[in-house]
């Protein structure tokens, strides 16, 4: 028994609506914006966070400074009321 070889043409045609291209294309662009703008958010987030950051070491030095005038200013209190004192003392 000898086998034949048949070959079938099917030939298929499909159409395909343009308006899915277009939908394609316009949700592209969608996701192309929202990237971008998420760009533009990450890099306004990590100025901000910078800025926080500065401020932070600002609050910290000024905190320090507060504590170094307080101390003087009490070291200065001392030196006035022994001072007065001293004075007072003299007069009498």
């Amino acid at each position: 028994m000898q086998s034949e070889s048949l070959t079938i043409d099917i030939r298929i045609q499909v159409e395909i609506n343009n308006d899915y291209f277009m939908q394609i294309e316009a949700l592209n662009n969608s996701l192309n914006t929202l990237i971008t703008e998420y760009s533009k958010q990450v890099k306004i987030i990590e100025i901000k966070n910078n800025k926080i950051f500065e401020l932070e070491y600002e609050y910290e030095y000024l905190k320090k400074q507060i504590t170094d005038l307080n101390i003087r200013l009490e070291s200065l209190d001392l030196y006035k009321k022994q001072w007065n004192e001293q004075y007072n003392t003299q007069q009498k």
